[in-house]
């Protein structure tokens, strides 16, 4: 709610502000059991050692396959509200993507 707010209150003509929404994992809960939202599963993917080594992220990285396509569906979602955001007219250096912990690394 704090982000959609934040978008109210800047008001700036030029731009849209879009704020996607992670998924909820139905294979993840809180410590009480309430619904997690996540874009991906992050002590399954390796950044560290990848970052530390100097190569690039690939599929034999990850932990499982699942864990890559999670992270690919994330990728592909966000780059389609991007892309419906330009059909609709707005000029792609008028869009700026930012989040918050794992939408702010997706960003």
């Amino acid at each position: 709610e704090g982000w959609v707010q934040l978008g109210a209150s800047l008001a700036l003509e030029w731009f849209d502000i879009i704020f996607p929404n992670a998924p909820i994992d139905p294979d993840f809960e809180t410590p009480e059991g309430g619904p997690v939202r996540r874009w991906f599963d992050t002590d399954l993917l390796p950044p560290a050692p990848l970052l530390e080594s100097g190569r690039e992220f690939s599929g034999e990285d990850a932990a499982s396959p699942e864990e890559y396509h999670l992270l690919n569906r994330s990728v592909s979602y966000v780059l389609a509200k991007v892309q419906r955001v330009i059909d609709q007219g707005t000029l792609p250096r008028r869009i700026f993507l930012a989040g918050f912990g794992q939408g702010g690394a997706l960003a």
